[in-house]
């Protein structure tokens, strides 16, 4: 995704907060960057063990005000 710095934080700071919230306790999350200087961009990549995203929402998750879950009242 294109992104200014604040949102790419926002972003970043989202994913790790969900793998840390949604992996078993004592599991290990890790965060990965690469540099793609071919087409000079930067990949990062958050692993984790959590139950992991459906399939009927994957492509929702980048929407502005997407929430995975809903809130109740």
């Amino acid at each position: 995704m294109r992104s200014t710095a604040i949102n790419s934080e926002r972003a970043l700071s989202n994913l790790v907060e969900n793998a840390i919230k949604f992996s078993e306790q004592g599991s290990r999350v890790t965060v990965e960057s690469e540099v793609r200087e071919s087409d000079r961009q930067i990949a990062i990549h958050v692993k984790d063990t959590g139950i992991g995203i459906p399939a009927e929402i994957q492509s929702q998750v980048f929407d502005r005000f997407f929430r995975g879950r809903q809130r109740g009242f």
